[in-house]
């Protein structure tokens, strides 16, 4: 099958750079030679996807693209896009709007700081003059305190706002399409278009070209601003009289202006702008900072992979259709597939499919009235099944069926219902069940020395939280103290819990998405394969003040490690630029990678590990963090404080846990049997040409469908369900495979026999 082909536009502007090689395996990119609309016309003859930036892709280019399936703007506005006929064709159009909403309100307020200091003006004068003392004519205009009129309330208005108030500057504000709401801060003041404009000590303009804002600020409007009022633009040129505006400046009708954008760009080299002192340019670049360009090349590759695939267009990375009609909230949820990147979807058809042929009333009932009274959530509820029973290796439904379970949320390390770890907590709860803050107990202690002597390296000291999202937490406090930085480098489509300040650092869409500005100094860089990999990192800390990296030694969703040699780079650029090195280890510790830990397999010890999940031992809620002893410097501090901080009856949970895995060599069946599973799910590779990749680290495995199998991937899942095998699908074409450390030989044979031929069946 030949691979579709994207025609990409604007040949000069490198539009995706080197991300555009992850798209080998699924397209064909093809440049235009240049972007005239009767190249465009013969150009996209053949294309099924258009990538463009500024290239006019008007009705007749649209026309002319019978095969079109979609088009996706590298940047926020299509105006040259010619949206009506692209509805009329059905052809969707995705633009990215949000990656760089932040950056740039921060242009336009570097242009207001340049323009009010006049700061290239000293700065020349300092380059080419030398040393200035105070002069009149170089004095300037302070920010505070002023009023900050915008025009438009959108994205970047708002962050424009929210930017004013650090500034102690105040707001009025105009949008008709905007109305004010309870929350929004006391510092602004929706009023008029003529008093924003009579108001303003900076006027700034953050609304979209249309017929309607075409010359919005004409002379009319700049003989009504203040003679000691800026005019800020980074929207569109066109929405200022370029005439207008020059002539207002040579007759000091105005103070000055800030102009990121251009009525016609390239701005040429005689432009009467360039001869004003009090003007202060960038050619269109408000948008251009390298945390701006990642995230709107990851936008747009996630949509055109997202077009490639037929895939409903997820908000992953803030890609948005913009074309096609809005659907309704019951809509989106009757169509989940673009969740599918993130897990097992339920909601699909598939799904409703094997509940129909499996459950019975009674258990419908039961997960009916589970509907009722949880809140309903992506992943989760409306649930799949209901549960009665849970030993070793295995899970039972309401209708009495074993179900070898490799999923079990990896928290079933020494399987269910382990007897020592029950005893453990039974024995705990007849002596001690509860310890209230300011009380330590022997148990608790206990556990700790015992995680201290596992540990590698210094890892000496420990805190316990009842969930690993608390711990990741712990961890991330513990930077800020340490290094006095906030900035944090994380990976995309990483997990680190589902509390605000995990999914900050966190690089799923799922958990991000909607719920607005995340914590601040959040950086991300893509999942990494190779050890030069590490470079975007050292890039992140040559631009930014971090002061942690925090990763998962193994990607755990899909099973991906990428090269020793990778974090020996990474722990090299955290020791130069004094960074804490965080390992989240959640799912990964006690023995699931055939080590008790994951970061030993590639000898880089962390100044922080973060534990979870099975340390519980698959009954009690039960986390740690472990931190190099030298870092425990402030007991000033309330690092974390948590009610089952010291938990006697989790505490014996986990101590009952280690003893299984250390006593009953857990550690050496990870390592014999991943071995085996690994052979078997190769030799299955090499039996089917559509898996991609079949991996693994002791018992962590991975079978990597080729991308266009998602509905197979979710097929196989339920097939495997009827013969009495669950794991998780992750990415919505991996296989993953992470059954208890307890399973014997007999039982990972027969799992993957069902596991073999099921995906035989379907992939033939």
């Amino acid at each position: 099958m030949s691979k579709p082909i994207i025609l990409r536009t604007d040949g000069e502007l490198n539009m995706g750079g080197s991300l555009l090689s992850e798209l080998d395996s699924f397209a064909e990119v093809v440049t235009a030679e240049n972007d005239s609309v009767k190249t465009l016309i013969q150009s996209v003859k053949n294309a099924d996807f258009i990538f463009t930036c500024y290239a006019p892709i008007n009705s007749d280019v649209l026309n002319a693209g019978r095969k079109l399936r979609g088009i996706v703007k590298y940047g926020v506005g299509t105006d040259n896009i010619d949206l009506e006929a692209a509805r009329a064709l059905e052809i969707p159009v995705v633009h990215c709007p949000h990656y760089g909403t932040d950056t740039v309100a921060e242009h336009a307020f570097a242009l207001m700081l340049s323009v009010a200091r006049q700061t290239p003006k000293i700065d020349r004068h300092l380059h080419q003059k030398g040393w200035l003392w105070p002069d009149p004519n170089y004095s300037g205009v302070e920010l505070a305190g002023k009023e900050l009129g915008i025009i438009g309330y959108g994205r970047i208005g708002k962050t424009m706002a929210r930017l004013a108030q650090g500034f102690s500057m105040t707001c009025p504000i105009y949008d008709p399409y905007v109305t004010r709401r309870s929350c929004d801060p006391g510092h602004i003041d929706f009023t008029s278009f003529s008093e924003v404009i009579r108001r303003s000590d900076f006027l700034s303009l953050h609304c979209v070209l249309t017929s309607e804002t075409w010359g919005i600020i004409d002379s009319e409007q700049l003989r009504k601003m203040k003679p000691s009022a800026f005019l800020i633009n980074v929207s569109r040129g066109s929405l200022i009289e370029e005439k207008a505006l020059v002539e207002a400046l040579a007759n000091r009708e105005i103070a000055g202006a800030g102009l990121d954008v251009f009525s016609s760009e390239p701005l040429g080299k005689d432009h009467p702008l360039l001869a004003f002192d009090n003007v202060v340019m960038s050619p269109h670049f408000a948008f251009y900072t390298h945390d701006a360009y990642v995230r709107l090349e990851r936008s747009c590759l996630h949509a055109l992979l997202a077009l490639i695939k037929g895939e409903p267009l997820s908000t992953k990375y803030q890609a948005r259709l913009v074309s096609m009609p809005d659907v309704s909230r019951q809509v989106k949820m009757e169509d989940l597939n673009g969740l599918r990147v993130e897990g097992d979807v339920n909601f699909t058809a598939t799904r409703q499919a094997w509940q129909k042929e499996h459950i019975s009333e009674v258990t419908q009932s039961l997960l009916d009235d589970d509907a009722k009274v949880f809140v309903q959530q992506s992943l989760s509820t409306p649930c799949l099944n209901a549960l009665s029973a849970c030993e070793g290796i295995y899970i039972q439904d309401t209708e009495g069926r074993r179900i070898m379970d490799f999923h079990g949320n990896n928290v079933h390390q020494v399987g269910y219902g382990n007897p020592r770890v029950l005893k453990a907590i039974q024995e705990q709860l007849r002596v001690l069940s509860f310890c209230p803050r300011r009380y330590t107990n022997q148990i608790a202690i206990d556990l700790a020395e015992k995680l201290s002597a596992l540990a590698p390296g210094n890892l000496n000291k420990v805190l316990l939280t009842p969930s690993g999202t608390a711990a990741v937490g712990i961890a991330m406090k513990l930077a800020r103290y340490v290094t006095g930085r906030h900035g944090t480098v994380s990976m995309w489509d990483s997990f680190h819990g589902a509390s605000l300040d995990a999914i900050s650092i966190g690089g799923e869409s799922l958990f991000r998405d909607g719920l607005g500005p995340l914590m601040p100094g959040s950086h991300h860089v893509p999942w990494p394969r190779r050890e030069e990999d590490a470079e975007h990192i050292k890039t992140l800390f040559d631009e930014h003040a971090i002061g942690a990296v925090i990763a998962e030694p193994l990607r755990c969703t899909t099973m991906e490690r990428p090269e020793d040699g990778y974090w020996h780079r990474v722990r090299e650029l955290c020791d130069t630029h004094g960074a804490l090195l965080v390992f989240d280890e959640i799912p990964l510790a006690l023995g699931r990678t055939g080590k008790m830990f994951c970061c030993e397999h590639s000898g880089v010890v962390p100044d922080a590990l973060v534990i979870g999940k099975g340390l519980g031992g698959g009954v009690m809620p039960m986390a740690a963090v472990l931190i190099k002893g030298d870092l425990d410097r402030f007991p000033d501090r309330a690092i974390g404080h948590y009610t089952h901080e010291k938990s006697p009856v989790g505490a014996a949970a986990a101590m009952a846990t280690l003893e299984v895995i250390e006593e009953d060599a857990l550690l050496e069946n990870s390592c014999r049997l991943g071995a085996i599973a690994l052979s078997r799910i190769t030799d299955l590779k090499s039996r089917c040409e559509r898996i991609r990749d079949a991996r693994g680290l002791g018992l962590t495995l991975a079978v990597e469908l080729e991308p266009s199998a998602v509905d197979d991937a979710e097929q196989i899942l339920y097939n495997c369900l009827k013969r009495g095998l669950s794991f998780k699908v992750s990415s919505g074409n991996v296989l993953t495979l992470t059954p208890p450390l307890v399973i014997t030989e007999q039982e990972l044979h027969l799992a993957l026999d069902i596991l073999e031929a099921e995906v035989l069946k379907q992939l033939s």
